[in-house]
């Protein structure tokens, strides 16, 4: 289990980084199939490294503007499929990143007694965050993207991708 907060995205970006699959050259070298299994392995990391049962993880068309989406009830995380496609990995880690966030979220709202003193302060806002989630078809895109699920999984795989690949990318 994790101290606090920064040290899961530090050991979680540290166990990404040294991955096979982002070493040079490699990415280009996987097929569809070996991308989606990396995704999973890559959220399998994450879940690890904050102590909650992974997620089920696939990958699915969905609309070109989703990046994927968390769904608590299914315990699922599904991708868009197109980003397996991309020519370099960044997207791809980014997105998986952010919705492993979304599950390490839930799993501290449903368990708040077994996540660090730093991660228990957010536990509220989260919660009630889930309870009123707002989406962008719904409320708008503003209110999707600036509630406090959406900043925090948006400001954990920015922190993830900077520290696993030395890069950065909006999604």
């Amino acid at each position: 289990a994790i101290s606090n907060d920064a040290e899961g995205a530090d050991n979680s970006a540290r166990a990404i980084r040294d991955m096979r699959e982002l070493q040079p050259g490699e990415w280009e070298k996987l097929d569809l199939k070996e991308r989606a299994e990396w995704l999973v392995k890559t959220h399998n990391h994450i879940a690890e490294q904050y102590g909650f049962r992974p997620y089920s993880v696939r990958a699915q068309q969905l609309p070109a503007n989703y990046g994927g989406y968390f769904n608590a009830a299914t315990r699922s995380i599904v991708l868009n499929e197109i980003v397996l496609k991309d020519a370099n990995p960044n997207r791809a880690l980014n997105i998986i990143a952010h919705e492993s966030r979304h599950g390490y979220q839930w799993h501290a709202v449903t368990n708040a007694d077994k996540v660090p003193a730093d991660v228990r302060a957010k536990v509220e806002t989260w919660r009630n965050n889930f309870a009123n989630y707002k989406t962008p078809a719904i409320h708008g895109f503003k209110a999707y993207y600036n509630q406090p699920v959406e900043v925090d999984a948006r400001a954990f795989a920015e922190e993830v991708v900077k520290k696993a690949l030395g890069a950065s990318v909006g999604v």
